[in-house]
């Protein structure tokens, strides 16, 4: 199965009753031991990068790794751009084959949110990638 996007995999994972584990990929050594913990327990997986961790590694370098190796696994995988504020950057993640993104608008009025989320959306759902949006402030 590989790749899926989050809102199908969530829509499955509700339907049969299941948690889904998500997991920040800072380094490519983590890609080896979440994958061989996917095969182990059979459980389908977010793996995602943030902008936060560009400083660890490049979006289009770690893209293709993340693609190759969740292809490799016959288990449901999503690939999430998480807590993304720059149009640029998402665009850059769908083309690198990102299967999902998450636009965070939470520092603007929730009217020019909305309409931001809107437009990120659009683009999105044009490739069939999903899209997650923040309207609000978890702090830390």
């Amino acid at each position: 199965m590989a790749l899926i996007n989050l809102k199908d995999l969530l829509a499955h994972a509700h339907q049969n009753k299941y948690a889904v584990g998500t997991f920040n990929v800072v380094s490519l050594d983590f890609t080896d031991h979440i994958l061989a913990a996917v095969v182990e327990s059979n459980s389908p997986v977010i793996m995602q990068i943030a902008e936060v961790h560009f400083a660890y590694l490049n979006l289009e370098d770690i893209a293709p790794t993340l693609i190759s190796a969740a292809k490799k696994v016959n288990i449901p995988i999503c690939i999430n751009l998480d807590h993304e504020k720059s149009l640029r950057t998402m665009v850059r993640a769908i083309r690198a084959g990102f299967t999902s993104i998450m636009y965070d608008g939470s520092e603007h009025p929730l009217s020019e949110n909305i309409n931001e989320t809107s437009e990120v959306v659009k683009i999105a759902h044009s490739v069939g990638v999903s899209v997650e949006g923040d309207i609000g402030d978890v702090g830390g």
